[in-house]
């Protein structure tokens, strides 16, 4: 049963959101920080058990969990035509040792 507390380290996920417990503090609250966006929140524990009996919130098994890092395609469009021409003349310098 130990895998269903909301003690520090816990992982699970609430309202389509990844959280991790970061802190158990007095007078039944949790800080818990939101995995995406790194954000830290104050909640209170009652309202993460009720939402665990609804079928809200599930706990998320740390040891199987990967975090999926967002891949962002950069393409040359993206930079200036200053920074086109700063990085075109340093890989004409580092060429010769590549």
């Amino acid at each position: 049963m130990s895998s269903y507390r909301f003690s520090t380290g816990k992982l699970f996920k609430w309202n389509d959101n990844l959280f991790r417990v970061k802190r158990t503090l007095q007078n039944n609250q949790l800080v818990v920080e939101e995995i995406a966006s790194a954000e830290t929140r104050l909640l209170y524990r009652d309202e993460l058990v009720k939402a665990l009996f609804r079928n809200e919130l599930f706990f998320v098994d740390a040891d199987n969990y990967q975090e999926i890092k967002p891949t962002y395609l950069i393409d040359l469009s993206d930079y200036s035509p200053y920074q086109i021409e700063v990085a075109n003349h340093r890989l004409k310098i580092i060429q010769p040792h590549l």
